[in-house]
């Protein structure tokens, strides 16, 4: 069961919404937020990154920085620009990313849900970035941004977002630093509150989709602040900390990249026949390559592009931890080769959200900043059962629900689909292949080979336990994206497959 409250929100004004907002703390440096916010004393960056406010090269983690952010917050308060709200409510906020429009509930998440795996993780955490967070809340005594959660399908939820969407918005624009839209409504009728409430104890289980630092902080956070609280109850403003909860199958998700300092003394050429020992590595020159399919990465060294494919052996697909890519591209090119054993506390490595692009990772190596950087390929595979229909994390190798009830229709023509217990879906990602030089008309075949891949696997497997399966192209597909959210314009169907007796 997952506990969520109403809160009374700190917000900017109508009129002042669009000087206060800001991109989130960790996808820009500090020079990009002293840029962005040049000339605009309400921007919400002098709270989140208030090294801005001293000389560059200030460390982002001085005291004073911290203090400094105290100081703005309540500054921000005295001058009206964060004004809060008279009752604890519910919010609904939306945005808009190329083209595709998600909208999230923003609740007060429970503190021991984190603690007790209500809420479920999929990433590690990096200590530092996880103390840095920890002391912003701590002498802040608030959460400045918000966590991103994803949550299955709920038809109650459905129809409370839809009433309050329906209505004009209380903040409506597009930042005009990255072109994302957002929108953002109140629900402050008591019914429609208690609705919220009770939806969310349905729920076995919320998932972090963005924002596992800020997660671990706020609720260790909160912990702490009970352990030292005597009369502790259980309902005080600590336990709970702030989230946008969005349904599963608007989502979309982005890869997470990784950029190393140094090739731990070996030179460049060295480090590439160092990586032929585990991979079939492959030049691709200076544009920039996208990796085409599960166990390729994309390496970025001395201004050239390489795609890297792990020889047969090197994983095992009958583990499910040993066969995903984080752990392969961590064991065999982090740990073996560049001696990088602890992610969450090696100095030498960071890591930078897919939604920067490929581009970043480019800028941070040629910058000088960091020495190489790798990219993993994101999978898309949906698995439909008669209870609902699941997407599978190949970063977690485990099956997330994304809408409920019985959806096999959506999956093929053939009466045997409707009645087969599993039938899978295989979704490819045009993006893939941009920028490779490679006529359009020829996507789709290189994307259904990838899909191929995958689908032998499966073959391999039901033959070997009494099982059958059948391939298969014929599939409604207009409608099986339009039910899963996702843009006919970059994803179509490469191969669907039932599985059964």
């Amino acid at each position: 069961m997952a506990i969520v409250k109403p809160f009374k929100g700190v917000r900017p004004p109508q009129d002042l919404v669009e000087q206060v907002a800001s991109r989130p703390y960790d996808v820009l440096n500090s020079a990009e937020a002293r840029e962005e916010a040049k000339g605009n004393e309400k921007s919400l960056y002098h709270i989140i990154k208030p090294e801005i406010d001293f000389p560059e090269g200030t460390d982002e983690h001085d005291p004073r920085v911290y203090d400094k952010a105290v100081a703005n917050f309540r500054m921000f308060q005295e001058k009206g620009w964060l004004v809060q709200d008279d009752k604890p409510c519910y919010y609904i906020y939306a945005q808009t990313m190329n083209g595709k429009t998600q909208y999230g509930l923003v609740v007060g998440a429970y503190v021991p849900d984190y603690m007790n795996g209500v809420i479920k993780k999929h990433e590690l955490t990096r200590r530092d970035k996880e103390e840095d967070r920890m002391k912003h809340v701590r002498v802040n005594n608030a959460n400045i941004e918000p966590v991103f959660f994803a949550y299955p399908e709920n038809k109650t939820l459905d129809a409370v977002v839809a009433k309050y969407t329906a209505q004009k918005p209380v903040y409506d624009f597009v930042a005009p630093d990255d072109g994302f839209g957002h929108q953002f409504w109140v629900i402050d009728d008591d019914k429609d509150i208690e609705a919220v409430t009770e939806a969310f104890k349905e729920m076995p289980s919320l998932y972090i989709a963005d924002g596992h630092h800020r997660s671990a902080a706020a609720a260790l956070v909160g912990a702490e602040k009970a352990a030292q609280n005597p009369n502790h109850r259980g309902d005080e403003e600590y336990n709970y900390f702030m989230a946008v909860c969005f349904p599963a199958e608007q989502l979309t998700i982005i890869d997470y990249n990784r950029v190393v300092k140094d090739l731990n003394g070996l030179t460049p050429q060295a480090f590439l026949e160092a990586l032929k020992k585990n991979f079939v590595v492959e030049e691709k020159g200076t544009d920039i390559y996208k990796p085409a399919a599960l166990h390729n990465f994309s390496l970025y060294l001395e201004g050239k592009w390489y795609s890297l494919t792990a020889k047969p052996g090197t994983y095992d697909d009958n583990d499910p931890i040993g066969v995903l890519d984080v752990t392969i591209s961590s064991n065999l090119i982090l740990d073996e080769i560049l001696g990088i054993k602890d992610l969450r506390s090696d100095k030498r490595i960071d890591f930078v959200g897919g939604i920067r692009g490929l581009g970043e990772l480019k800028k941070r190596v040629d910058s000088g900043e960091m020495k190489m950087a790798l990219a993993l390929y994101p999978v898309r595979v949906y698995a439909f059962f008669a209870e609902g229909v699941y997407r599978y994390d190949a970063r977690t190798h485990k099956l997330v629900r994304v809408l409920e009830g019985d959806r096999r229709k959506l999956t093929g023509m053939q009466d045997f689909v409707f009645a087969a217990p599993l039938n899978l879906v295989y979704l490819a990602d045009r993006t893939v292949y941009e920028g490779r030089n490679i006529p359009a008309e020829h996507v789709r075949y290189l994307c259904g080979q990838d899909a191929a891949g995958y689908a032998e696997n499966v073959n391999l497997y039901t033959a070997g336990h009494g099982l059958r399966s059948i391939t298969r192209g014929s599939v409604p597909e207009a409608e099986l994206l339009a039910a899963l959210g996702l843009e006919p314009a970059r994803w179509f169907v490469a191969l669907a497959q039932t599985v059964g007796k």
